[in-house]
C-alpha cells in the first residue's frame, strides 16, 4: 500500500490540510472553509493528488480543536 498521506487541523471556520507523497515528502498544504463548499474544495484537491500520483489509497487524520472534530 503507498497511500497519500491527509492531515487536517479543524476549526471553527477554516480547515488547514497537509497533503503528504507515500515518501514522506510534501505533496502540497492549504487552507478550506469549514462548510459544506470546503468540504467539497478538500474531498476535489485530494482526489486530483491521487490521480496526479497514480495512486489508490489515501490515509486521513485529524487534529480537532475543542467540538469541532
Amino acid at each position: 500500500m503507498n497511500p497519500l498521506f491527509v492531515g487536517i487541523d479543524v476549526s471553527s471556520r477554516n480547515n488547514v490540510a497537509y497533503l503528504m507523497k507515500p515518501d514522506g515528502t510534501k505533496h502540497s498544504s492549504f487552507s478550506v472553509q469549514n462548510n459544506l463548499g470546503g468540504t467539497k474544495l478538500l474531498s476535489q484537491k485530494i482526489v486530483l493528488a491521487l490521480r496526479s500520483m497514480q495512486l489508490c489509497d489515501v490515509v486521513i487524520g485529524l487534529e480537532a480543536t475543542s467540538i469541532y472534530g
